[in-house]
């Protein structure tokens, strides 16, 4: 620190575009690390989000002095923004539309999204929001699919990844270093839409500031832009290290394993492997370009703007074409002048390098001794240690009493106090991998009634003494751990209260909609079940049934086999109805010795054969009682939906049918009229008739 410049930092802020993530990785490790404070500059990162001002109208209106955004900048620089984009993290763009995958494609086998079925998607129920300016990745599939993104309504839920898994969002818009990895670690089936790959990729997490800035002090500008990638580079290189100072400093509510998924993620998309980090072309970005004028977010004549857009592009050279006796000449005399300046350079360089070697040395030696005197005097442990053996060849006075390095110096072994530090273990070879270790939190048990102490060290490889060894400084965080501890603790129970309140909230839930003799569904959730089918039946063109079952003569079981017997009876009919329905089905008891079933997707003929069969079913049964075996019968109404149907006219054709099942004699089946009044005519199934065709629907003359 005694290096660097005393001149006072330069104040400037980045407005970033979303709230703290590992999106922003590369400006949390160049300020934790130090690179901006290199540059010369103090650092301020404003969170971006819902409420905050959007990273483009900050930099140009002078609130921020740099931004973060995407390939949405060349519309904004088309319409007149003065904006300069500095270098782009992301080679290719993270943003996709995620697609619900139905289990029936899966079965089926269904390949990749067709146009007509994204545009079937886009106009049912979408989440996204935000300009289309800044979304040109999310317009372009739908573009091609004949929907425009202008025109789709915008919608942003609290939990959005909670309404998808339910169903209720069957298209949203997300990262796949968010959304879709949260997704696939849920287990959540969805479908990605990718953009055509004969489109150019999008840039993303983009560098920017002002084009007065730029043009104002371009030194600024380049600093800052150089620690940036430096600190992008030193995260992607340790994405655990990084995605633990994230969830630290940054975002605790944001698990250290989910911040790595995002980190690889992030990291592939750069493609840094091929291509350098924060590399732009301006042929590449005039293809962007292309297609936001073909989607009709700029015109023809706006492109002339782009001009401009890159920070300090390279102009193509001017080929010459000299006369080639002069090149000649020049060259030859050329050549003779370096020759003797290079003899000349080579004396010189010889004497100075002599020089250089000589204060060399004794500038080792003095600076020998001075980070000797450093080390034994740090208000804070330091200590060294073989990789390979874990023998300490160094350590102050504040290391052997922190650590508890006792006994002969000679003897001493960095795992005798640190287990965690044995030689070979997995924190060693983590040291000679990456060469570097940060904020390691390390224990050190204790010895009889001693407690267990904690240290915090930050180690790295270094040759000394012709073997590899680590240099370390620690710092004793004991108090802190045992505070965590405690409040881990005491999170943990409140975990089981907060549990326990809600399987108990559960179990009420689940109290108010069944009926506590049978287990069935009661009359309140079937008030609010049959009106949702019933809706989703018109809106889906498909038909419902519903069927009222009563027992008959069901007075006589009470006055015979008593009240418990009666239950006993209820409860065999709810048994029976429960194992025959299906699983969209909806078995509730209505009241009394009254129940209905609800059958969507059933036509009028379906449902009589499924009555007819229940009603055998039931009658065949021997109930067990006290006072005997009772016997039972039913009489069913079957209802199918007609046009211009609500749930009461529904419900009461099905009931003047079971009122005309009595009237007839009991132990039947009796199909709905058009009307609902149990005298007009109706089909009827008989108990005991022999094979017959299934009823049809009434007629509605």
């Amino acid at each position: 620190m005694a290096c660097l410049p005393t001149a006072a930092m330069q104040a400037v802020s980045v407005q970033l575009s979303w709230t703290h993530q590992f999106q922003f990785a590369g400006y949390y490790v160049a300020l934790a690390r130090g690179y901006y404070r290199e540059e010369g500059f103090d650092v301020e990162l404003r969170p971006g989000g819902h409420g905050a001002a959007a990273p483009v109208d900050a930099v140009t209106l002078g609130r921020s002095e740099f931004g973060v955004g995407n390939a949405g900048l060349a519309v904004r620089r088309m319409k007149g923004a003065d904006v300069v984009a500095l270098a782009a993290v992301l080679q290719e763009t993270p943003l996709v539309w995620i697609a619900a995958r139905p289990p029936t494609d899966e079965r089926a086998g269904a390949p990749a999204l067709t146009h007509e079925r994204l545009a079937e998607l886009a106009r049912a129920r979408v989440m996204w929001r935000g300009k289309v300016d800044d979304q040109v990745e999310l317009a372009l599939p739908l573009a091609a699919a004949g929907i425009d993104l202008a025109r789709v309504p915008q919608a942003m839920p609290p939990d959005p990844i909670e309404q998808f898994e339910a169903g209720e969002i069957e298209l949203m818009s997300g990262y796949r270093s968010t959304e879709v990895q949260e997704l696939r670690r849920r287990g959540v089936p969805h479908a990605l839409i990718e953009l055509d790959r004969r489109l150019p990729g999008f840039y993303s997490e983009i560098l920017f500031t002002s084009g007065a800035l730029a043009a104002q002090d371009p030194q600024r500008v380049e600093r800052f832009r150089r620690a940036t990638l430096k600190g992008w580079r030193a995260a992607f290189d340790d994405i655990e290290g990084t995605a633990r100072l994230i969830h630290r400093l940054h975002a605790p509510h944001l698990g250290v394993e989910q911040l790595m998924a995002e980190g690889r993620e992030l990291e592939s998309l750069s493609h840094r492997d091929d291509i350098e980090l924060g590399h732009m072309s301006q042929l590449h970005w005039r293809r962007v370009a292309d297609e936001q004028v073909r989607l009709g977010l700029a015109s023809e004549a706006d492109l002339a703007r782009l001009d401009g857009l890159l920070w300090r592009v390279d102009r193509e050279p001017v080929a010459l074409m000299p006369d080639p006796m002069r090149v000649a000449l020049t060259g030859v005399v050329a050549a003779l002048w370096l020759t003797v300046w290079g003899l000349w350079r080579i004396a010189a360089r010889s004497r100075a390098e002599a020089d250089q070697l000589k204060a060399a040395q004794q500038q080792q030696g003095d600076d020998d001794l001075r980070f000797q005197f450093l080390m034994d005097v740090a208000p804070f442990p330091v200590l060294m240690f073989g990789i390979r053996d874990g023998h300490v060849a160094y350590a102050n006075e504040r290391a052997i009493g922190a650590l508890g390095l006792a006994g002969d110096s000679a003897e001493l072994r960095i795992h005798d106090s640190l287990p965690s530090l044995r030689p070979g273990g997995e924190l060693m070879q983590r040291l000679q991998s990456s060469r570097i270790l940060r904020d390691v939190e390390l224990e050190r048990p204790g010895v009889g009634a001693e407690a267990a102490h904690w240290s915090l060290l930050t180690m790295r490889a270094v040759e000394y003494e012709g073997k590899p060894c680590a240099f370390a400084a620690a710092v004793d965080i004991t108090l802190r751990k045992r505070a965590e501890i405690e409040l881990s603790l005491l999170s943990a129970q409140r975990g089981r209260i907060i549990e326990e309140v809600e399987q108990l909230q559960a179990k009420l839930r689940d109290a108010s909609v069944r009926d506590p003799l049978t287990g069935l569904f009661n009359r309140r959730y079937l008030d609010a079940t049959l009106r949702r089918e019933l809706h989703r039946s018109q809106r889906e063109s498909r038909p419902l049934a519903l069927m009222v079952v009563d027992a008959d003569h069901f007075k006589r079981i009470n006055d015979h086999y008593g009240h418990a017997g009666g239950d006993e009876v209820l409860r065999q009919i709810a048994r029976v109805l429960q194992d025959r329905h299906r699983s969209e089905d909806v078995v509730c008891r209505y009241g009394g010795e009254e129940f209905v079933v609800v059958l969507p997707g059933s036509d009028l003929g379906f449902a009589a054969e499924r009555a007819e069969q229940l009603r055998q079913l039931i009658a065949a049964l021997e109930i067990p009682t006290d006072g005997g075996f009772a016997h039972i019968t039913v009489s069913i109404g079957v209802a199918a939906t007609l046009p211009g149907d609500d749930a009461d006219r529904l419900f009461k054709r099905a009931d003047a049918a079971v009122y005309q099942a009595k009237h007839e004699g009991r132990n039947r089946v009796v199909l709905a009229s058009v009307a609902t009044g149990p005298s007009l005519p109706a089909q009827v199934t008989l108990p005991g008739e022999p094979d017959r065709p299934a009823p049809a629907e009434a007629d509605p003359s």
